[in-house]
């Protein structure tokens, strides 16, 4: 197997309404409508939605740029989002490497970073590899 990295984000929040969102959106940056349990206290609970965009294969060997690139398509849209405190927008970068030796960091430069603090964005990376 191949080593592979792809990149997405996803949006949540007690009155965020994934739905309304994904209507909102052109057809081309409609990502899809996701359900989980909710955690409280340690006790699983109800189900709840969020959106996620599409995930996107890289196309570079940048991750991290392309995971600004992909933001910077809905600034807009998560500006709006993010007026609402109870809000969150998380960025992922999800790498699954088929050798230890593969495995490489992340750098962020001061302006993705300046980027993803505008629009409060937290970055999740996860690293996955198979031996």
């Amino acid at each position: 197997m191949m080593s592979k990295i792809y990149v997405y984000f996803w949006i949540d929040g007690d009155s965020f309404d994934p739905e309304k969102f994904n209507n909102s959106l052109t057809s081309s940056l409609r990502g899809s409508i996701c359900q989980r349990r909710k955690s409280t206290n340690g006790q699983n609970s109800q189900l709840v939605s969020f959106w996620k965009s599409k995930i996107n294969d890289l196309k570079t060997d940048c991750p991290e740029d392309e995971l600004v690139e992909l933001l910077k398509q809905y600034e807009t849209e998560i500006m709006d989002v993010i007026k609402d405190d109870k809000n969150r927008v998380i960025a992922e970068i999800v790498a699954e490497y088929n050798e230890p030796s593969h495995v490489r960091g992340y750098y962020f430069s001061p302006e993705a970073i300046d980027f993803l603090s505008k629009l409060k964005v937290g970055v999740d990376i996860d690293v996955y590899c198979e031996e």
